[in-house]
Formats: structure tokens, C-alpha cells, sequence
């Protein structure tokens, strides 16, 4: 009997050290695995931090971008508008001049004045566009609005008749868009 109780206690024993040693493997694999899990979230939340930090970024330079290519955009559709007016003026200013001196060969005093009044006032508008040529426009540019100005000679005087007046600021005028033209293209090749 006491063999039996002792074989019984042993059994006992043995199963109770067969459920530890199992219990053990699978506590330990389930911490184990509880910690892997643990530190992958560790993990997970500090790349999502980063990939927020990232994306700030991102934006914010995406739209500083953005900003300076519009900025520039603008700037560009500025100067090409301006220099549009400019050598539209100036083609304007060589068809008066030359109606100008048309018109004091052929018509009269009156039909001239008519005419050379035009061509001022499309002086004055030259002059207007230059204010804006100095803003957007290349040295160049304001150089060949200021030297037509700087030649520019005052209305004639008896001693110089209209006609020769005219076709000399005719001649200039060409010049002038000349000029403007190279400033552009000069411009607008720095451009692209």
C-alpha cells in the first residue's frame, strides 16, 4: 500500500511538473511574443510621429514652392506685358512721326498740328510705360526709353522744318523699338 500511495504521489508530481514545464514554454513564448508586439508599437508610434513631422515638412515646402513659382509666373507675365506696351508704343510713336512729316509735306498747317499732337501724346504715353519698365524691365530696357527721351529734340523751330523734325524722331523711334526689342529677348533668354 504504501508503494502504491507513494507511486500515486509520484505520478502526481510528474504531471505537476509536466503542466509547469508546458505552462512555463507557453508563458514564456506568449511574453516573449507580448513584447515583440510591445516593442512594434513602440516602434510604430514613433514612425507615425516621424511621418507627421515628415509631411509638416512637406507641405510647408510644397507651398513655399508653390508661392515662389507663382511669384515668378507673375513676374514673368509683368515684364511680358510691359514689354509689349513698350514696342507697341514705340511702333505707334514711328507711324505718327512719320504721318507727322506725310502730313507737313502734304497738308496743311492745321491737318499737322492735328498730327503732332498725336505723336506727343504718344510720347507721354512712352514716358508712362517707362515707370513700369523700371520696375519690371532690364537695364537695358529703361536705357532705350531714357536715351530716346535724353535725345529727344524739342518741337521744331523755324529754323528746322516739321517734316525734317519728324522723320529725324521717326528714325529714333525705330531705333527705340529696336532696343526694346533686344532688351526683351535679352530679358526672356535669362528666363528660360
Amino acid at each position: 500500500m504504501f508503494l502504491s500511495i507513494l507511486l500515486a504521489v509520484l505520478a502526481a508530481e510528474a504531471i505537476v511538473a509536466l503542466i509547469n514545464v508546458g505552462t512555463r514554454a507557453y508563458t514564456t513564448g506568449r511574453w516573449t511574443e507580448a513584447g515583440r508586439i510591445s516593442a512594434m508599437m513602440a516602434n510604430l508610434e514613433h514612425l507615425d510621429k516621424q511621418m507627421r513631422i515628415l509631411t509638416t515638412t512637406q507641405e510647408q515646402i510644397k507651398a513655399r514652392v508653390s508661392t515662389e513659382v507663382w511669384d515668378w509666373q507673375w513676374r514673368r507675365n509683368r515684364k511680358e506685358d510691359i514689354y509689349t506696351k513698350l514696342v507697341d508704343a514705340g511702333d505707334r510713336l514711328v507711324q505718327l512721326f512719320g504721318q507727322v512729316a506725310l502730313v507737313a509735306e502734304h497738308g496743311t498747317m492745321d491737318e499737322t498740328k492735328i498730327e503732332l499732337q498725336k505723336a506727343i501724346d504718344a510720347q507721354r504715353e512712352l514716358w508712362r510705360l517707362h515707370s513700369f519698365a523700371s520696375i519690371f524691365g532690364n537695364a537695358d530696357c529703361v536705357k532705350a526709353v531714357e536715351g530716346f527721351y535724353s535725345g529727344l529734340k524739342d518741337l521744331p523751330t523755324s529754323q528746322t522744318p516739321i517734316k525734317d523734325w519728324a522723320e529725324t524722331q521717326e528714325k529714333r523711334s525705330v531705333i527705340l523699338v529696336s532696343n526694346l526689342i533686344i532688351a526683351a529677348k535679352d530679358d526672356f533668354d535669362l528666363l528660360s
